[in-house]
């Protein structure tokens, strides 16, 4: 009896999941893409690995060593219309992974979320950018509705020359995402 190992190209998510799964590459899209006040060093920047949150294959966790900042990455490719509630549903574990983890119970302060899809596919990103415009608006409440927003990062909106610019793995990645799928569209 003999094995073969078959190597495989990875697809294009697996390569996207890939390049974000390194702290360098992440600290670099971070640095390149966000508008950051500081910019980021590598090593302080550590992928989370909580018991209990569950990923899906397109989401990542990174989570800043020495202060209480997660950065939940989605890379996306169609519209789909559940996303917010999954995004807030993930936020709340990362949350309650984080209270488990925190020494004193007299927690009056949570860590911070900072929520980023990026947007790889054909159609328009057509859902909007803050939870509470998918609640059903009742005007009495208002601005006491709940309103847990993300950064999008939409490679349709972004030039060619833009994601070249930006020299990081992940905008190579990107635009040859961006070109296959305006190659497709002709």
């Amino acid at each position: 009896e003999e094995e073969y190992l078959i190597q495989t190209k990875p697809t294009k998510d697996e390569t996207i999941k890939e390049i974000l799964n390194n702290s360098k590459e992440m600290t670099a899209f971070l640095n390149a893409f966000m508008e950051l006040k500081k910019k980021l060093n590598y090593k302080d920047l550590i992928l989370y690995q909580g018991r209990r949150v569950k990923l899906k294959d397109t989401e990542i966790l990174y989570k800043l060593k020495k202060q209480e900042t997660f950065f939940l990455i989605y890379y996306e490719t169609d519209n789909d219309i559940n996303f917010p509630y999954r995004l807030l549903n993930l936020c709340i574990d990362i949350i309650q992974e984080w209270s488990r983890n925190v020494k004193s119970k007299e927690v009056t302060k949570y860590p911070q979320i900072i929520p980023i899809v990026i947007y790889i596919g054909k159609e328009k990103w057509k859902l909007p950018k803050k939870i509470k415009s998918q609640q059903l608006e009742k005007t009495t409440y208002g601005e006491n509705r709940l309103n847990l927003g993300y950064n999008l990062i939409d490679i349709n909106k972004i030039t060619n020359k833009e994601l070249i610019l930006k020299d990081t793995m992940l905008s190579k990645a990107l635009l040859i995402k961006k070109l296959k799928i305006q190659k497709k569209k002709k």
